[in-house]
């Protein structure tokens, strides 16, 4: 496993609260598909203040690999990305939560949810 370079989140300083942070989502906004699912393996093997830190940088936008992954990190075992990830969480309105919390369910049973309600089952690698 590959995780996207971690210099994306700087060092836990000041600066990085007060101005790094605005860097670090700009770089998330950036990432590209390979880069998230490397974001979505890897975050765990981060250190515990890395971890705060993109747990407060998550969820800007809403997106339901933000709140998905927000949501894994509200499980860590560490009280404090727990922590930090459910108050991100708490900041994004309840329809985006549940949505991307049944896209997950769904995913996880092979079936993917498309635009205008169309879904789409999934056996194997093949759609049907």
């Amino acid at each position: 496993m590959r995780i996207v370079d971690p210099a994306f989140i700087g060092p836990g300083t000041d600066y990085w609260w007060d101005v790094g942070v605005e860097h670090s989502r700009d770089a998330l906004s950036r990432f590209s598909a390979v880069e998230w699912a490397d974001l979505l393996e890897g975050w765990s093997s981060q250190s515990g203040e890395w971890q705060d830190q993109l747990a407060y940088i998550l969820g800007e936008d809403g997106s339901e690999r933000e709140i998905r992954l927000l949501l894994d990190m509200a499980r860590s075992p560490r009280p404090e990305v727990a922590l930090r990830a459910r108050e991100s969480l708490r900041g994004l309105p309840a329809g985006a939560i549940r949505s991307a919390t049944l896209a997950a369910g769904l995913a996880a049973v092979g079936v993917s949810v498309q635009a205008e309600g169309q879904s789409q089952v999934r056996t194997g690698n093949a759609p049907t």
